[in-house]
């Protein structure tokens, strides 16, 4: 079982939820590693993150692992960090956005490092009333895409898919952890209730 720690105050929330130097830097230490490793890991100099570790240490979700001075090794208090009921209403829009803006931007530069296939017919959007409003991604072919369903479901199927994509997914990173030759790819899964875009009373 995860050792898991419960975010109680408000500023450990708002610093694990910076995209880059919050989650993406605790989870460099998911294992006991020195900073000087963590910052090469994600390529950056130890100066420029040592700061960040600082922060972390402060608010007890870094610990010292073992080894002393320069060569100390840290380590992240848990591998599964939970939320208090209490700090719920925190998670508005604005502690969100950040994360959602750097996800935002790493689509974009990936997706600008490749080439769309001229023999391919791209939907571009598809006005049908179940349709996806998306670029059609062909998976089998693509490493990168959007896909976009609305659509009416009672809250308890909602809830049900949401939670099966979710299993699905983790099954796949449980799985895929000893692959060295896989290479790095992002999923993200959102959901929301309501639509992408306003609709008037007679349409909803």
């Amino acid at each position: 079982m995860p050792k898991t720690y419960t975010v109680r105050r408000e500023e450990e929330l708002l610093t694990l939820l910076h995209p880059h130097y919050g989650f993406h830097l605790l989870g460099q230490f998911a294992e006991a590693t020195t900073a000087s490793e963590a910052a090469r890991r994600m390529g950056e100099s130890a100066s420029k993150i040592s700061y960040h570790v600082g922060k972390l240490q402060e608010l007890g979700l870094l610990e010292a692992a073992e080894g002393e001075g320069r060569g100390q090794k840290l380590q992240a208090v848990a591998t599964r960090f939970v939320l208090a009921p209490d700090l719920l209403p925190l998670l508005s829009s604005e502690t969100v956005r950040p994360l959602l803006t750097a996800l935002t931007e790493a689509f974009l530069t990936s997706a600008s490092r490749e080439e769309a296939d001229p023999a391919r017919e791209y939907v571009l959007m598809d006005l049908a009333r179940d349709a996806a409003t998306s670029l059609a991604p062909d998976w089998q072919t693509e490493r990168r895409g959007v896909l976009v369903q609305q659509f009416r479901l009672p809250r308890e199927r909602y809830a049900a898919l949401m939670t099966d994509l979710q299993q699905r997914l983790q099954r796949e990173v449980d799985t895929a952890s000893d692959d060295k030759q896989g290479g790095w790819h992002t999923v993200a899964l959102i959901g929301f209730p309501g639509m992408l875009l306003p609709m008037s009373d007679k349409q909803q």
